[in-house]
């Protein structure tokens, strides 16, 4: 099973009230985090795999 379904199913587990987007934006985040990107907001805004520009992929991980 790849990393990002078990991922994927256990945020599901653990937050089931939270805002699907907002859960989508921390999967991102934790994915990132995984994939090596330093842990700092703007690290992890960079490693975000993502069509959009860098600055959009930043501002998702500041929210």
């Amino acid at each position: 099973m790849k990393v990002t379904t078990i991922l994927n199913q256990l945020l599901i587990d653990v937050t089931p009230s939270m805002h699907k987007v907002r859960r989508a934006s921390l999967n991102a985040m934790v994915t990132s985090l995984i994939s090596g990107a330093p842990c700092s907001v703007t690290g992890l805004g960079r490693n975000i795999e993502s069509k959009t520009s860098e600055k959009h992929q930043i501002k998702r991980s500041m929210r």
